[in-house]
């Protein structure tokens, strides 16, 4: 089941970025902020560097910006059926609460987002 702490990467986006949930469901929906190579992304407020997670090969960063909200049945269902998302391994509890600090300190996420956080 999604839910705080899964990690997932959509397919079709061609197989790079990987989304964390950063939230609890509230409405039948879950936050989740995707991750992209750290070049991309200097101003971010977290890093996270291989080995923080197993899908980490490389300095990465939490692009806050992009940050989404999903539907929590639909995520369990896709990963499922493997054909447009892929779980990979639940992130740590410190790693997970890196990026939720990361998540409070960065300009990017609207008050609505914010308010999904734990």
């Amino acid at each position: 089941m999604a839910q705080l702490g899964t990690v997932f990467q959509i397919i079709p986006e061609g197989g790079n970025h990987f989304w964390f949930v950063i939230s609890h469901e509230k409405d039948g929906l879950l936050l989740a902020v995707n991750v992209t190579d750290a070049v991309n992304c200097p101003d971010s407020t977290c890093v996270l560097n291989p080995g923080d997670h197993p899908a980490i090969v490389k300095p990465s960063a939490v692009y806050y910006r992009k940050a989404r909200l999903f539907e929590s049945q639909k995520i369990d269902a896709l990963i499922a059926e493997g054909k447009y998302i892929r779980g990979l391994a639940k992130c740590t509890p410190a790693i997970l609460q890196k990026i939720i600090s990361g998540a409070k300190s960065a300009d990017d996420l609207t008050l609505k987002f914010l308010s999904y956080l734990p």
